[in-house]
């Protein structure tokens, strides 16, 4: 059975300029897209996002509020099984008697 690690990230919040693009909702697009390309050249496959709340701070004296932040969930196979395997080829050929 294979094995996955997952990976999350900030979803962006605000759109990047980019040459010749003036919509904002491309430029926002174009963003979120860099964001998942970046990912996938590092071998992580797009999950779905996720909104959590988060307890944050509210400056020295004010307490903690909760806000919410929208994360993107890649995945990926693990190439080892465990660390103990870790110098054990998987395709040798189990010694018969």
């Amino acid at each position: 059975m294979a094995e996955f690690e997952y990976k999350t990230i900030v979803a962006p919040t605000a759109p990047r300029k980019y040459k010749g693009v003036k919509s904002a909702d491309e430029r926002f697009a174009r963003t979120v897209a860099d964001a998942m390309n970046e990912a996938a050249a590092g071998g992580w496959q797009f999950v779905r996002t996720e909104t959590l709340s988060v307890l944050v701070k509210k400056g020295a004296l004010r307490g903690k509020d909760y806000e919410d932040r929208t994360v993107m969930v890649f995945s990926r196979e693990k190439t080892m099984r465990s660390p103990a395997l870790a110098g054990y080829a998987t395709d040798r050929a189990e010694p018969t008697l």
